[in-house]
């Protein structure tokens, strides 16, 4: 399955509805005894995701992949609350493209992020939260 930043931004804006996404993800780091400079290198990743750009926020691969699995590792824990915001996305997604807010390409873009990372999720617990992720080319590809 591919990934690419579209998903990740996604995911990551769902899961901000649900919790304190850079916190948590610092308290986990610290649990897990992570060096310092890299705890401080991802934070940093995570505040600039906040800025809209089509690039990566770091070339730095092993960086890039601690937030895509901490992204997942957290869908697949809040995967109730994926689905539902999921469908009320797409309720009001709907709504901006009957009204002529949305243009189809965007609402079909939307639309595709959507179901392909509610099908990642299901194939990591199918997985059991097993996987690998290669990165090329600015896509994670999850194996």
């Amino acid at each position: 399955m591919e990934l690419n930043k579209g998903h990740i931004l996604t995911a990551w804006v769902i899961l901000g509805a649900y919790m304190d996404f850079e916190k948590e993800f610092e308290r986990d780091m610290r649990v897990a005894k992570m060096d310092e400079i890299q705890i401080k290198k991802i934070l940093m990743n995570i505040k600039l995701m906040a800025i809209p750009r089509k690039e990566w926020t770091t070339k730095d691969v092993w960086i890039l992949q601690q937030i895509v699995s901490y992204i997942f590792f957290q869908l697949v824990h809040h995967k109730d609350d994926l689905d539902e915001c999921l469908r009320e996305l797409e309720i009001r997604a709907k709504r901006e493209l009957v009204t002529g807010i949305m243009k189809k390409d965007d609402y079909f873009i939307y639309r595709r992020n959507g179901f392909q990372l509610k099908k990642m999720c299901e194939y990591l617990i199918e997985k059991d939260d097993v996987y690998q992720l290669i990165y090329n080319d600015e896509i994670f590809t999850m194996v």
